[in-house]
């Protein structure tokens, strides 16, 4: 048995859970749990709200990268910290996914909530000893977390071209199980799917118009 396996029975033991068999499929959310309504906005929510921008620092290839800039692609977003040994545990498997899937459009962009002093350093230093390929922004005002309404980390958030959340995850996942892979590429098919339907459909109205 490997070391990170022995790591996720420990979490397991713990009261933690992960992969397929506990998540099923990732939870939809609601716009109220994504960002806070007005009284003048409708009370039943859109079943795929938008996703909050945000400007975070890349403490990894510096500069800052906003969320929007992601258009047109599909992101597999995660709030994180250092101290937390679950999303430690995780971030391997995440970067397994991210080789798997960015090949399908998808990009992975993981949300250090680390706060204090020399945390953005703290950050770069754990990304590079693990030697992670994915995007690391760094959010020490938890600016961005309170946006998205995270609780409790690690949170996952999967975003599609259209800038839309189209599921949501809390808790430390398994992310490279092949089943995982599966469910996302399920998830994208089937929104290629509605998106050449809405074509086709609106291809045949101008006809008929």
């Amino acid at each position: 048995m490997t070391k990170r396996f022995l790591i996720l029975a420990a979490l397991v033991a713990a009261g933690y859970s992960f992969g397929m068999a506990a998540i099923g499929e990732p939870d939809h959310i609601h716009a109220a749990q994504a960002a806070p309504q007005t009284a003048a906005e409708p009370t039943e929510p859109p079943e795929n709200p938008p996703a909050p921008d945000f400007y975070l620092e890349d403490v990894v290839n510096g500069g800052k990268v906003r969320l929007s800039a992601y258009k047109g692609k599909w992101v597999f977003l995660n709030f994180w910290a250092t101290w937390c040994s679950p999303c430690v545990v995780e971030m391997p498997m995440m970067n397994n996914l991210y080789k798997q899937m960015k090949k399908d459009g998808m990009a992975m962009v993981a949300v250090s909530v680390d706060e204090g002093n020399g945390s953005a350093g703290m950050v770069k230093k754990f990304a590079e000893e693990l030697k992670l390929d994915f995007t690391i922004l760094h959010d020490p005002d938890n600016s961005a977390m309170r946006g998205y309404r995270v609780r409790s980390i690690p949170r996952t958030f999967f975003v599609d071209p259209d800038g839309n959340i189209q599921a949501a995850a809390e808790g430390v996942r398994e992310w490279d199980n092949p089943e995982m892979v599966r469910f996302f590429r399920g998830i994208m098919q089937e929104y290629t799917n509605k998106k050449k339907k809405e074509a086709k459909n609106s291809q045949n109205k101008g006809v008929s118009g």
